[in-house]
């Protein structure tokens, strides 16, 4: 029989523990356990403390192998996607540079626009984000594509079958309209600077004249460098694109948090008025409950009073 029904067995005889009892319980039930662990000391052997000893290093290694790897991915993910972002933007404008510097003589100017195109193509990632975000709206699950997909979107924009019905724009359409636009310009920009070369050497030739002798007169080496050139600047700008999405909805999602944080603290502060108020309304009720109670009192002496008043002036006469 455990404790638990023993104790329940002898409150149905009467017999109930008090608060001293389960206090000198306590007392005796510490003496013991300290008595079985002194037993237990003393009868185990070095090798039996050397393994208790090795497992409790190898659960506190494991636990900071842990705080090791916790610490580690927190910092990259808060500190080195940021880092990332930045690199990425300091690379593509350094890349922007050579392409602008076809048309824009001045190189401070030059730069200034690179900076702009670059911080632009970042920013309209958190502004789609936003702009989702606060009307409600989400993205479905993306699909792999297929050529039956490829065809069901032909035959939407072109308006075929009995079963078409029109399809929602996000409401950040206009600045995903926009990013592409950027993305577009920038990859153009990137693949004309690494050519900045070979373009001013066709000085003075038509447009078609230059463009066949680039063609022409370009061996395998120009080639893979413009189109190393081009999938990197790809690269940057994807890249830079897909950090600015994370860091949106890292952002929303750390002011999201701290919202429900200060929704909790004012639900906290309205509980402990309402605690206050309604200790407040009973103080108040009984105080309007004495209240009553004595003019009640106050009603019987006065009645009582014109009983005897009545009384005493039918005796007089």
């Amino acid at each position: 029989m455990s404790f638990r029904d023993l104790e329940q067995a002898a409150a149905r005889q009467g017999v109930v523990l008090t608060a001293k009892d389960r206090e000198k319980i306590g007392e005796l039930q510490n003496a013991e356990r300290a008595r079985l662990d002194a037993v237990a000391k003393k009868s185990a052997s070095g090798i039996d403390r050397f393994n208790s000893g090795y497992a409790k290093f190898l659960d506190g290694m494991l636990h900071v192998q842990d705080l090791v790897q916790a610490l580690a991915r927190t910092l990259i993910v808060g500190f080195g996607m940021t880092a990332i972002l930045i690199i990425a933007l300091v690379v593509e404008q350094q890349r922007l540079v050579d392409g602008l510097g076809l048309f824009e003589k001045r190189e401070s100017i030059a730069h200034f626009a690179a900076w702009f195109l670059v911080l632009l193509n970042a920013s309209l990632e958190f502004v789609i984000h936003f702009e989702d975000h606060r009307r409600g709206w989400v993205d479905g699950v993306g699909s792999v594509w297929s050529l039956r997909i490829a065809l069901n979107n032909l035959r939407y924009r072109l308006g075929i079958g009995d079963e078409w019905q029109q399809r929602e724009q996000p409401p950040s359409f206009w600045a995903r309209q926009l990013l592409r636009l950027v993305t577009v310009g920038v990859l153009l920009l990137a693949l004309f600077g690494s050519m900045k070369n070979q373009i001013a050497l066709q000085a003075g030739r038509s447009w078609h004249e230059g463009l066949r002798a680039i063609v022409e007169t370009s061996d395998l080496t120009l080639a893979v460098t413009w189109l190393s050139g081009f999938v990197f600047a790809l690269v940057a700008v994807r890249g830079a694109q897909g950090t600015a999405r994370y860091l949106a909805r890292r952002t929303s999602e750390v002011i999201e948090e701290l919202q429900h944080q200060h929704q909790t603290q004012n639900d906290h502060r309205a509980a402990l008025d309402a605690v206050a108020a309604a200790y407040l309304q009973n103080k108040l009720a009984s105080k309007r409950a004495r209240q009553n109670d004595r003019d009640r009192a106050a009603n019987i002496e006065v009645r009582y009073a014109e009983h005897e008043l009545e009384k005493a002036n039918g005796h007089g006469f």
